[in-house]
């Protein structure tokens, strides 16, 4: 095993050190071309992300993603048309559950309105409109003296 104590020696071990990294018998001539890769990576990466036929490339497939997207969910929504039939579809179902006026006003508009937060979530548009309008029907009803 070699001992570096002596300074030579040392010294030597660091201009081998410094040599092999290109540097010239100085370890400040290295800092420069460290300086000159990280600019180098950041021009290449503003080159390759920021300019020219890269981005718009990148700008296009991001337009095209938001236009699928919002033509299939365009497809999805229904015309006042179709709402309305679902609406009147959902109604009968209700009235055929047993959800007539009375059963809701044993629930009262509250709870009706929970259960049309409920049904909005889970996507269907037509029940909980239904909902929120026994719930409005319940509020229009004159209130009674003993509630």
């Amino acid at each position: 095993m070699t001992d570096h104590s002596e300074p030579n020696e040392a010294r030597d071990a660091l201009r081998r050190i410094w040599s092999a990294m290109g540097c010239a018998q100085n370890p400040d001539d290295f800092k420069p071309s460290v300086r000159a890769v990280m600019w180098g990576q950041v021009e290449k990466y503003v080159a390759e992300h920021l300019t020219g036929d890269l981005r718009l490339a990148r700008e296009n497939r991001e337009l095209e993603t938001v236009l699928r997207e919002a033509r299939a969910a365009s497809t999805s929504i229904p015309t006042v048309e179709e709402f309305i039939a679902a609406m009147d579809a959902e109604a009968v179902k209700s009235i055929e559950k047993g959800y007539t006026p009375e059963h809701d006003r044993k629930h009262g508009p509250d709870r009706l309105l929970n259960w049309a937060i409920e049904y909005a979530r889970r996507g269907k548009p037509a029940a909980a409109a239904n909902l929120i309008q026994a719930a409005r029907r319940l509020l229009a009803e004159p209130q009674s003296a003993d509630s």
